[in-house]
């Protein structure tokens, strides 16, 4: 059985739920942890040297605030469950929207990137069909390139810098539109 969402205590008669969280964290990284406290400010620096946290309850716990933390995961696992249906030959395959780092057109190939993977899936679908089937957490930054914004570390004057430090070209005619879809996606990862 998979477990989507952790709610830890941090403060555990003989343990310290912040180490408990990351050490599950290196295993399941997917697992969304809410932390439980009645002392955060005491704890806020460790945790976030551990473990990028989903959020914090207070304690006592409030009914509006552990339904708000179960709904917003709720969206945010569907969101994660979401899958690209890609034509590779003569097969269909479900690629998960969280997996593709980027995607780029060459002649008459869209090689889809995903995370995990050492060769692109290569495939004869168009960028743009590919692109309406994708949601707003990818950004098209020039007519040959579309990038997940979850893989994307920072932004430069001309490209996209991903995590593995790959660079991805931002064209002159998508450059506002590319910045904006980013700060947009980088607002919501803040809430």
């Amino acid at each position: 059985s998979k477990i989507d969402l952790l709610f830890m205590d941090i403060v555990l008669d003989d343990d310290n739920g912040i180490e408990i969280a990351s050490r599950i964290a290196e295993n399941h990284p997917d697992i969304l942890t809410v932390f439980i406290t009645a002392f955060a400010e005491k704890f806020s620096e460790e945790i976030f040297l551990k473990i990028k946290p989903y959020g914090y309850i207070h304690k006592p716990i409030k009914d509006d605030v552990l339904h708000h933390y179960l709904n917003s995961a709720k969206h945010d696992i569907e969101m994660k469950a979401r899958t690209l249906s890609v034509k590779i030959g003569l097969e269909s395959i479900d690629v998960s929207f969280s997996k593709i780092v980027y995607m780029e057109s060459e002649k008459r190939l869209s090689h889809i990137y995903v995370n995990g993977c050492e060769k692109p899936y290569d495939t004869y679908a168009k960028l743009d069909d590919i692109q309406n089937n994708l949601d707003n957490g990818f950004i098209r930054c020039h007519k040959s390139y579309i990038v997940n914004v979850n893989h994307i570390k920072s932004i430069e004057k001309d490209c996209f810098i991903l995590k593995d430090g790959k660079g991805i070209p931002i064209s002159k005619a998508m450059h506002s539109d590319a910045r904006t879809g980013y700060f947009k996606a980088k607002g919501r990862e803040l809430k």
